[in-house]
């Protein structure tokens, strides 16, 4: 699963947004690609998709700009995903009258349900990251800039893992046991 330019771009653009409703002034597109390396013209074109969704609105003239159309508490990241035109969804069968199913003979694959039920994870995961949830946590961090690593480590931290996928490191050592009791005892180093 790989999110496209199209939804990283529109979300970096309207965490940025989000960092300058505060000011109440509509923000130029100009600051924002500037301010967070976007191409003008490819961020005007995402921002007429974000404005037809509902996300944005537009002020014209020489002091004009866009601004969120609700607070960023309103605005989840799958809000922004989808209102960029690229959702997510790890299902590699088409939903179109062509081809209604996966084997395109009427039929659904044999995975089928669980690139279905690992999307609908994902977008439950998505829908509880407002735009605000991003902006204090990397504001915490002081951040001029969303730092992809930073923001998707903190989110995940609340989320339950298993502990044998995630090996703890021992203090003071930089390593973490692997193996057990009877088996030869292996050191991993982490870096």
């Amino acid at each position: 699963m790989k999110i496209g330019t199209r939804g990283h771009y529109s979300l970096i653009a309207m965490v940025e947004l989000a960092r300058r409703a505060a000011s109440g002034k509509p923000v130029s597109l100009s600051i924002i690609a500037e301010k967070q390396n976007i191409p003008l013209n490819y961020l005007e074109q995402l921002f007429v998709q974000l404005k037809k969704a509902g996300l944005v609105k537009g002020v014209r003239g020489a002091f004009g700009g866009y601004f969120l159309s609700r607070n960023a508490a309103k605005i989840n990241v799958w809000h922004v995903l989808e209102g960029s035109g690229e959702p997510m969804n790890l299902r590699r069968c088409s939903d179109d009258d062509m081809k209604p199913f996966c084997l395109g003979t009427g039929g659904h694959c044999e995975v089928h349900n669980l690139w279905v039920e690992a999307t609908n994870q994902v977008k439950l995961m998505l829908e509880k990251v407002s735009l605000k949830n991003i902006l204090d946590r990397t504001e915490a961090t002081n951040q001029d800039s969303l730092n992809f690593f930073t923001a998707h480590t903190t989110f995940l931290e609340g989320y339950n893992r298993p502990s044998s996928a995630f090996p703890r490191e021992e203090e003071g050592e930089g390593k973490v046991n692997s193996g057990s009791e009877k088996s030869k005892e292996k050191d991993i180093r982490l870096s």
